[in-house]
């Protein structure tokens, strides 16, 4: 008899060795967007302020976040989820894992940046409490035929103290 795929999810502290698989969920995630490749995320890896966390569905990656904190604060640098995976609740299980780290950690506040134009990622941040504290006109660039129209990115934050 067969064992039952695992259909709960597995949350583990990603490394290095894991940027290559990241870096093709990355490009399917943000087809629109400048992709991250293996090199950019290794070289944020690399660093002791970042962390990297990664949620698997029977046995295969759906999805990670890549944050990097200082003093007291942090920001969630990228959130990826494979595409058949999405609005499944797996970006909003990683933040509330994240949240839930920095809290027990003593950090006070989480900063994230998201196109303008992606109403239900703005939606789930403001549903786990976060704010929209200002704009960056012209942030990202989005193919638009051969030219590049260039979108504004929201600036979120959540305070975990104070």
């Amino acid at each position: 008899m067969s064992q039952p795929p695992n259909t709960l999810p597995i949350i583990r502290e990603l490394g290095e060795v894991d940027a290559e698989w990241m870096a093709s969920l990355h490009s399917k995630a943000f087809a629109w967007h400048q992709r991250w490749d293996a090199l950019a995320i290794r070289s944020l890896m690399a660093k002791p302020t970042t962390l990297s966390t990664g949620i698997a569905i029977n046995n295969a990656w759906a999805g990670f976040i890549m944050t990097s904190f200082v003093v007291g604060e942090s920001e969630i640098l990228t959130i990826a989820i494979e595409p058949t995976q999405q609005r499944k609740g797996y970006a909003k299980l990683l933040i509330e894992t994240f949240i839930a780290q920095q809290k027990s950690n003593g950090l006070e506040k989480i900063f994230l940046e998201v196109i303008e134009t992606n109403i239900p990622a703005i939606k789930l941040y403001q549903s786990l409490g976060f704010s929209i504290i200002s704009k960056r006109a012209n942030y990202y660039a989005m193919p638009q035929g051969h030219e590049k129209q260039m979108v504004d990115a929201l600036v979120l934050s959540k305070q975990l103290i104070g």
